[in-house]
Protein backbone atom coordinates (compact mmCIF):
# COMPACT_ATOMS: atom_id res chain seq x y z
CA UNK A 1 0.00 0.00 0.00
CA UNK A 2 2.82 2.42 0.40
CA UNK A 3 3.90 2.19 -3.05
CA UNK A 4 0.62 3.42 -4.64
CA UNK A 5 0.41 6.03 -1.87
CA UNK A 6 3.53 6.70 -2.71
CA UNK A 7 2.59 7.18 -6.60
CA UNK A 8 -0.92 8.96 -5.41
CA UNK A 9 1.56 11.78 -4.20
CA UNK A 10 4.17 12.16 -7.19
CA UNK A 11 1.00 12.32 -9.70
CA UNK A 12 -0.51 14.73 -7.46
CA UNK A 13 2.34 16.79 -6.86
CA UNK A 14 4.52 16.32 -9.94
CA UNK A 15 2.05 15.93 -12.37
CA UNK A 16 -0.93 18.10 -11.24
CA UNK A 17 0.94 20.79 -8.77
CA UNK A 18 -1.16 19.54 -5.96
CA UNK A 19 0.44 20.70 -2.52
CA UNK A 20 0.43 18.28 -0.53
CA UNK A 21 0.62 18.64 3.86
CA UNK A 22 0.79 15.68 6.06
CA UNK A 23 -0.37 17.34 9.73
CA UNK A 24 -1.98 16.26 12.88
CA UNK A 25 -4.83 17.20 14.31
CA UNK A 26 -8.45 15.49 14.95
CA UNK A 27 -9.18 14.83 11.46
CA UNK A 28 -8.55 12.93 8.13
CA UNK A 29 -7.61 14.82 5.51
CA UNK A 30 -9.45 16.15 2.15
CA UNK A 31 -9.20 18.25 -0.95
CA UNK A 32 -9.23 22.10 -1.01
CA UNK A 33 -8.81 24.99 -3.93
CA UNK A 34 -8.26 28.06 -2.44
CA UNK A 35 -8.24 30.68 -5.26
CA UNK A 36 -5.31 29.26 -7.78
CA UNK A 37 -4.10 26.78 -5.35
CA UNK A 38 -4.47 23.58 -5.03
CA UNK A 39 -3.89 21.70 -1.55
CA UNK A 40 -4.65 18.24 -0.21
CA UNK A 41 -4.42 17.94 3.90
CA UNK A 42 -3.70 14.51 5.38
CA UNK A 43 -3.37 13.32 8.73
CA UNK A 44 -0.01 12.07 9.36
CA UNK A 45 -0.83 9.27 11.59
CA UNK A 46 -3.25 8.09 9.45
CA UNK A 47 -2.49 4.15 8.19
CA UNK A 48 -1.28 4.29 4.58
CA UNK A 49 -4.32 2.83 3.28
CA UNK A 50 -6.51 5.68 4.69
CA UNK A 51 -3.79 8.13 3.19
CA UNK A 52 -4.03 6.19 -0.25
CA UNK A 53 -7.92 6.49 0.30
CA UNK A 54 -7.67 10.32 0.50
CA UNK A 55 -5.18 10.71 -2.08
CA UNK A 56 -7.80 8.67 -4.42
CA UNK A 57 -10.42 10.68 -3.40
CA UNK A 58 -8.62 14.07 -4.34
CA UNK A 59 -8.10 12.62 -7.63
CA UNK A 60 -11.46 11.68 -8.31
CA UNK A 61 -12.66 15.02 -7.22
CA UNK A 62 -10.46 17.06 -8.79
CA UNK A 63 -11.74 14.76 -11.96
CA UNK A 64 -7.91 14.31 -12.88
CA UNK A 65 -6.77 12.27 -15.96
CA UNK A 66 -5.52 8.92 -14.48
CA UNK A 67 -3.82 7.28 -17.76
CA UNK A 68 -0.37 8.30 -16.39
CA UNK A 69 -0.24 6.33 -13.41
CA UNK A 70 1.07 3.08 -12.90
CA UNK A 71 -1.27 -0.06 -13.31
CA UNK A 72 -1.66 -0.26 -8.89
CA UNK A 73 -2.38 3.19 -8.46
CA UNK A 74 -5.12 3.23 -11.62
CA UNK A 75 -6.68 0.51 -10.54
CA UNK A 76 -6.83 1.15 -6.82
CA UNK A 77 -8.82 4.36 -7.42
CA UNK A 78 -10.68 2.40 -10.20
CA UNK A 79 -11.66 -0.44 -6.77
CA UNK A 80 -11.80 3.11 -4.87
CA UNK A 81 -14.71 4.81 -7.58
CA UNK A 82 -16.86 1.73 -7.07
CA UNK A 83 -16.61 1.15 -3.54
CA UNK A 84 -17.46 5.10 -3.05
CA UNK A 85 -20.56 4.76 -5.83
CA UNK A 86 -21.78 1.45 -3.93
CA UNK A 87 -21.93 3.42 -0.35
CA UNK A 88 -23.58 6.47 -2.18
CA UNK A 89 -26.09 4.15 -3.64
CA UNK A 90 -26.89 2.72 -0.22
CA UNK A 91 -27.55 5.58 1.61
Amino acid sequence: MRRIREELERFLRDSHGITIIYDRGSFHGGYARIYEDRKLLINRFLPDEEKASILAQAVLDAELPTEDLKKSASDFIEKFRKHRNTVNEQQ
